[in-house]
């Protein structure tokens, strides 16, 4: 536009040039007097001063007045005239005008302002920068006149809906806490967060615990083990201090029923009173001594407890209070001893015959320990239509306890049937208790299940803590039986030759305190004391009775001996068995077997101290090797008991 606009002015002027020159006369010759233009005429004796395009005037001068300068214009001014437009002044750029003397001829110039665009026109506009997801645009508009420019922001796209990528963890999850992942939409850059859940810790890995309440000899203490990976805590019981030689304090005299005295002392240490009759040692004592006027008193009492039995007159020998039940006496039973109370019953005057003590614990004739007091009954294997159950029996007062077998249920068979082949006779067969009900001639109209293939297959499959589910298939597509399938996980065995081998099964933790509470009812029948189950030594036992798969052997598949794998086995005793398939078959083999039987009665020869835990392990290995049954497995159980030193 610049370009433009000195293009015209440059046209302007030589239009100008090329005017003025066509005017003046020929032989003419130019003049310049203090930048004033005049034109002197050679053939003439006078100076022409230009006036303007279209003609010339005389000077009123001299030719000497012209050449020395002293002008009429330079000693009055100039006489402009109103001037010419010589370029219109636009929007953009500025005008020309141009004035000329009247006189001499002289020209000055002056700019035109440009032209005020108010308001501007604006052009639909132009996009100059491209909005993005992360920053805004610009759009550019220009005045169609003036060219003036302006912007305005155009706003950033809107992402919706994001596309997130695949995301980031930027903080880990542990079993404490959650973590955090991380996503970022690929078109706009923002962010999300989403929780990770922390880690589930299944399998605790327990410390070995910190002792929060210490054990006295009144009271229970208490041990917290935390897990190393979540921080949970669980508690074990530590067993009070059995205080095996009580230290007494004073013996205080302590009246009771009826005249009976007990000399009553507390242990310091565990708080246990001990009780001793006292026996009363009569004499008469003078309590009032008689006058001449009133007679006297005297009573025959115990001087050392003050109680007394006889009051009398002195005076007259007049017995005030009559029989007050001296000694002898009999005890009347009424309630027998038991294995952990003394027996009960009436003291009895033999002088009188009445009653002295109504409730009388009689503590030297002692306990009955063939006597129990009360058992507390738990089913510890429930019966089903086809398998017996177990119930457990336990005193209350000392921990003896037998077992009895529950019948297996009886079974109506009102429940579903089927029919089975049994070496080509056809069956009605109970699916309760899978006995047989009748033979049958039944052939159905698809199937009747009668010598057609038959294959197991999984319903469900089991899991480390839940139950799975099996189940016979007929070629014809139904059910015929169902199975179900305890859970179980799978473990790595290592054997001595350092090669590993999976084996299949689960640990019998119900099973593992049986044989505990029956090895105590063993050695409380031979006199030794029950023995603490020792659960921080559980997984020792565990890991065991998975070894004696590859080795059954007191020594271990990497050579060492049993006792290496615990410190608190140092000094101890391992029972072994493996193949049974109940608690009491495994604790019959063991003592039947000497040395085994000596682990279990261990403390009752002389000089044997007597150990004071037990932890057991008890692994039902599975072995599927089965066609026909391929998720029914074989079950071979060992078993591994563990005696120790230490009650916790």
């Amino acid at each position: 536009m610049k370009i433009r606009n000195a293009f015209i002015k440059l046209i302007s002027f030589t239009m100008i040039f090329i005017i003025f020159f066509s005017l003046i006369p020929a032989g003419t010759m130019t003049i310049h007097a203090e930048d004033e233009e005049f034109i002197e005429d050679p053939d003439a004796d006078r100076i022409f001063i230009v006036v303007d395009n279209s003609g010339w005037k005389d000077s009123d001068y001299g030719e000497d007045d012209v050449r020395s300068g002293s002008l009429y214009c330079s000693k009055h001014g100039h006489t402009y005239d109103s001037g010419v437009v010589v370029a219109e002044p636009t929007y953009r750029w500025t005008g020309l005008k141009r004035y000329k003397c009247e006189i001499c001829g002289a020209e000055r110039h002056e700019d035109i302002p440009k032209l005020e665009c108010n308001p501007h026109a604006w052009d639909s506009g132009t996009v100059t920068t491209w909005p993005t997801y992360q920053s805004e645009g610009v759009r550019t508009y220009i005045c169609v006149n003036c060219r003036e420019r302006k912007t305005e922001p155009i706003p950033k796209l809107v992402c919706n809906p994001h596309s997130w990528d695949a995301g980031k963890i930027t903080t880990k999850a542990t079993y404490k806490n959650d973590g955090v992942k991380t996503y970022t939409c690929t078109n706009c850059g923002q962010t999300k967060t989403e929780a990770i859940p922390k880690l589930v810790c299944k399998t605790h890995a327990w410390d070995d615990g910190k002792i929060t309440t210490k054990a006295t000899y009144k009271n229970d203490g208490v041990k917290t083990l935390t897990c190393k990976n979540c921080g949970q805590t669980k508690t074990e019981t530590i067993p009070q201090f059995v205080c095996t030689a009580h230290v007494y304090g004073n013996s205080i005299l302590t009246p009771a029923n009826n005249g009976v005295y007990y000399y009553v002392s507390e242990c310091t240490r565990c708080g246990e009173t001990h009780s001793e009759r006292h026996e009363h040692n009569y004499k008469w004592v003078t309590i009032k001594p008689a006058t001449e006027s009133e007679t006297g008193i005297e009573r025959y009492l115990c001087e050392e407890c003050g109680y007394y039995i006889y009051e009398r007159e002195i005076a007259t020998g007049k017995v005030v209070v009559s029989c007050k039940h001296p000694y002898p006496r009999n005890f009347v039973e009424t309630i027998p001893a038991t294995c952990c109370t003394y027996p009960r019953g009436q003291v009895v005057c033999k002088e009188c015959g009445e009653i002295v003590i109504s409730d009388y614990e009689y503590a030297k004739l002692g306990y009955n320990s063939s006597n129990h007091s009360h058992f507390t009954e738990k089913v510890t294997v429930e019966p089903t239509y086809k398998k017996t159950g177990v119930k457990k029996y336990t005193c209350d007062g000392c921990g003896y306890s037998y077992t009895e077998t529950i019948p297996k249920l009886v079974c109506l068979h009102d429940g579903r049937t089927y029919i089975q082949d049994y070496n080509k006779e056809a069956w009605v067969v109970c699916e309760l208790c899978g006995e047989k009900l009748e033979k049958t001639n039944y052939k159905g109209p698809s199937c009747s299940h009668i010598g057609t293939k038959k294959t197991q297959v999984l319903v469900k499959a089991p899991t480390a803590t839940e139950w799975g589910e099996a189940a016979m298939v007929c070629s014809c597509g139904k059910k015929v039986t169902t199975e179900k399938l305890h859970p179980y996980s799978e473990y790595q065995v290592t054997k001595s030759d350092g090669s590993t081998v999976t084996v299949y099964g689960w640990f019998d933790y119900d099973a593992a305190h049986e044989i505990a509470d029956q090895t105590n009812a063993y050695r409380l029948e031979n006199g030794l004391n029950a023995l603490n189950y020792n659960e921080s030594l559980q997984s020792g036992s565990d890991t065991r009775a998975l070894e004696t798969i590859a080795s059954f052997s007191h020594t271990r598949p990497n050579g060492t001996k049993w006792n290496t794998l615990l410190p608190q086995w140092q000094y101890g005793g391992e029972n072994l068995a493996s193949g049974q398939s109940t608690v009491q078959s495994a604790m019959t083999a063991w003592k039947n077997s000497e040395t085994h039987n000596a682990n279990l009665l261990y403390g009752i020869k002389d000089g044997q101290t007597s150990f004071k835990g037990i932890s057991v392990g008890v692994f039902h290995r599975y072995i599927f090797n089965s066609s026909s049954k391929p998720y029914t497995p074989n079950e071979y159980i060992y078993w591994t008991q563990h005696f120790t030193f230490y009650e916790y």
